[in-house]
């Protein structure tokens, strides 16, 4: 599903004086900004339910792009070394966690 509007992202491309944009790096940007804007919602949601309410509320919202944003992102081969040092129980645990998160980000 796509969140970003490809025909407001293009114009704002546009409004850069004396500048073309390729296709593939408006697509870029635009893949960019729906994964962080889906990441967001999710973090807003799961606050929202933690603070026991079934509405997201502009601070949930504004503590969901600070998380997400200033999450310092892991390449997979640093994840890996992490998860390398773990125990079979921690790995379990992990593993569970890992289901749970593909299951709501993949969810239609």
């Amino acid at each position: 599903m796509t969140i970003i509007n490809e025909k407001a992202l293009y114009q704002e491309f546009k409004k850069q004086e004396n500048m073309r944009v390729r296709k593939n790096a408006r697509n870029d940007l635009r893949d960019i900004l729906n994964q962080l804007a889906k990441e967001m919602i999710i973090k807003a949601a799961s606050l929202a339910r933690k603070g026991k309410r079934t509405t997201i509320m502009p601070r949930d919202t504004k503590k969901a792009k600070s998380l997400i944003i200033s999450q310092e992102r892991l390449t997979v081969d640093e994840i890996n070394e992490q998860v390398e040092k773990l125990s079979a129980v921690e790995l379990s645990k992990l593993a569970g966690k890992v289901r749970k998160e593909a299951n709501k980000i993949l969810k239609p």
